[in-house]
């Protein structure tokens, strides 16, 4: 996992994917909440929006194993758990080739406090849980990125 401002991560990443967040904040108001395609790469983005629960004692993590996540807030503020060690994961499905991803629920939490304009960019293969709040309940509004792994350093 790695935390950026957009600056850092301008600098961080390469220019396929910085245009590909580009487009996403730009057109982020026009955008349907859903799948999106972003034009001249190989690099789509998921508009969503939910509001933020209580972290349970169990919670549901999910990985991916061909492309990063690219989460970038637009408003709200969530807590992200993040896995960091593979021994307290409970597989939970088996991996889903097609939509490149893998459930798992453990009782370990490890969160991370993601702000309005602040990303955060997951590692193949690493958990995470997204969408819980630490005191109130907060609605989101967000894009994830998600990039084939031959772009990411």
């Amino acid at each position: 996992m790695r935390k950026y401002s957009y600056i850092t991560l301008e600098t961080s990443l390469k220019s396929e994917v910085v245009s590909a967040l580009n487009y996403a904040k730009e057109n982020f108001s026009a955008l349907e909440f859903g799948r999106f395609s972003i034009p001249n790469t190989s690099i789509f983005g998921i508009k969503i929006c939910y509001e933020t629960k209580s972290i349970e004692s169990e919670i549901q993590y999910e990985l991916h194993k061909k492309n990063f996540d690219l989460h970038f807030l637009v408003e709200g503020e969530e807590c992200i758990s993040i896995l960091k060690n593979d021994s307290q994961m409970n597989i939970s499905s088996s991996y889903n080739e097609i939509d490149d991803y893998q459930l798992l629920t453990s009782n370990e939490r490890n969160c991370e406090l993601i702000r309005p304009n602040e990303y955060i960019l997951f590692e193949l293969g690493e958990a995470h849980a997204t969408g819980y709040n630490i005191d109130n309940v907060n609605i989101v509004h967000k894009v994830v990125l998600k990039i084939p792994f031959e772009l990411v350093d």
